[in-house]
């Protein structure tokens, strides 16, 4: 497989992915924010590597949706096949996750 880059900064990408054409880069995702621009993270929601869940950077708050902003782009985060986070650029299928 040729290069992969992200679309947020255009970088070359650690590990190109044939199921995540389009996913953004380690570095980009550590710069997601919300709306207001207040810096959030996503995580598996089990120790198992499923499910999604958010919280804000800053206090650990509940965040409850999976749509973050990173560098002026509209993101989604979901939970990745076979474990972890993958985080592309649009919306897909937001939610909201639950008990937030």
């Amino acid at each position: 497989m040729e290069n992969q880059f992200c679309p947020v900064c255009q970088q070359a990408v650690a590990v190109a992915s044939l199921r995540y054409p389009d996913y953004v880069c380690n570095e980009c995702v550590l710069s997601a924010t919300d709306r207001q621009g207040r810096e959030v993270v996503f995580y598996n929601s089990d120790i198992f590597g499923h499910g999604c869940g958010g919280q804000y950077r800053d206090n650990g708050e509940a965040y409850p949706w999976n749509v973050c902003h990173i560098k002026g782009v509209e993101c989604e985060a979901n939970e990745a096949y076979m474990g972890g986070i993958v985080v592309t650029p649009g919306i897909k299928k937001p939610i909201v996750f639950p008990g937030s």
